[in-house]
């Protein structure tokens, strides 16, 4: 699997999460869609957010997501998909079920010094300050507030990816942009390195969705957040 391509898993939405008001205006505008129902013409506010996003990635059992020099070889132990069949069959439908990627300028550079562009056509949205060059023309550059990027984005597409990393990982949740993480916990303890959490941020609760184990010994946890 290569780089960016850490975190392994089924789209699917739990029934706790349907609880959620967002999820709730996504289920009213699908349907209106499917039915052909003009949500306007009903006095309904069609200007919402529908889409969700998931955090998907894989973590050290102590909570790294790289080394300290931004390492990531000790992934190797999910690398293999041969030794992982369903794992891989888990992160395609994922994949499939994806329809736009968001992620940070450091893991988009990552990306690219261990892989070919790995997303294909997928629109791609790297949050930087800095002049980069694109891998491909569905990959975008922004800078600016990320709040509004992701609420125009889930406007427009209804399953948003965010790839990493651990930094804006955290400036996602801090903001209530996350509707559900999708963790893939790697039998490796690192000691040390950089974490996907830190104490800037305050508690958030999260309801387990599923958790599922690979031949590769490592675990997906599928969680929802849980509404501030």
């Amino acid at each position: 699997m290569p780089d960016g391509c850490q975190g392994v898993g089924q789209s699917a939405l739990g029934a706790s999460a349907l609880d959620r008001p967002s999820t709730r205006a996504s289920a009213v505008v699908e349907f209106a869609r499917e039915s052909d129902v003009d949500l306007s013409a009903a006095g309904v506010d069609v200007v919402m957010s529908t889409g969700r996003t998931t955090l998907n990635l894989a973590l050290s059992v102590d909570g790294f997501i790289a080394t300290a020099d931004g390492g990531v070889s000790w992934l190797e132990a999910i690398d293999d998909a041969s030794d992982d069949p369903d794992a891989l069959d888990s992160f395609r439908a994922f994949f499939d079920g994806v329809d736009c990627l968001v992620m940070g300028s450091r893991t988009y550079e990552k990306i690219l010094d261990h892989a070919e562009w790995p997303y294909g056509q997928k629109p791609t949205y790297v949050t930087t300050s800095r002049a980069l060059s694109p891998a491909t023309d569905a990959v975008e550059f922004y800078d600016g507030d990320v709040a509004e990027l992701v609420r125009d984005l889930e406007r427009r597409y209804r399953h948003l990816w965010l790839v990493g990393g651990g930094e804006l990982a955290r400036t996602f949740l801090r903001q209530d942009l996350l509707d559900e993480l999708w963790l893939t916990v790697v039998p490796t303890v690192l000691g040390s390195g950089i974490p996907l959490f830190d104490d800037s941020l305050e508690r958030r609760d999260l309801t387990l969705q599923e958790a599922i184990p690979y031949a590769s010994g490592t675990v997906e946890l599928r969680y929802a957040v849980d509404a501030n």
